[in-house]
């Protein structure tokens, strides 16, 4: 009899948005000193196996790496998930920054506005711009149809756009409820 194999379940970049009780191992290099994050340092290769996760969820980290790191860290992604693994991100996307620009959308100003690094507010829509880039540490943006091919080029498909708390394969720990965000999910072959 075959003994039924644990499902793997990666929470990757966690920083202090720690999930407990669904199964999800929480990593990050900071472990802040919490027994729930496991220590590791997402610039280097994951620590598993090829083909051996089933689900990777992170938000909020790919604009944080520089375009190719963020490259490799994908392809990593694919490396270790199963055939049929799927992988969710949640990131700022840049055209809903272009969108709110040109719009004047002024509930996401309020939102990039109020949250920029040292709680300095934005003074208008073109410093606004500059925030959204040069904050949080952010080396590389994506837009939708920019995020959709580099996943396609690695090979990943059912390439889905997602509204937050929605999800075809059981996603629900997305935290950011913003008008910035974007979630798209995606299937390893």
């Amino acid at each position: 009899m075959n003994k039924p194999t644990k499902t793997i379940k990666l929470h990757l970049a966690c920083g202090t948005n720690i999930v407990l009780g669904k199964g999800w191992t929480n990593i990050d290099l900071d472990t802040r000193n919490n027994r729930n994050i496991k220590k590791h340092d997402l610039s280097k290769p994951l620590p598993y196996k090829d083909n051996s996760v089933d689900m990777i969820f992170h938000e909020h980290f790919i604009e944080h790496l520089p375009k190719y790191d963020g490259q490799a860290f994908l392809r990593e992604c694919y490396r270790v998930l199963k055939s049929g693994g799927v992988m969710r991100v949640g990131w700022p996307d840049t055209a809903r920054l272009i969108r709110a620009y040109t719009f004047r959308d002024r509930k996401y100003f309020d939102y990039i506005s109020k949250n920029v690094d040292g709680e300095v507010n934005s003074k208008s829509w073109d410093e606004l711009v500059v925030d959204f880039f040069y904050s949080w540490e952010h080396r590389y943006g994506y837009t939708r149809k920019h995020l959709k091919s580099v996943l396609g080029d690695i090979s990943f498909y059912k390439i889905r756009y997602k509204k937050r708390m929605q999800s075809d394969h059981g996603f629900d720990i997305d935290l950011r409820d913003d008008p910035a965000t974007t979630y798209i999910e995606v299937v390893k072959p």
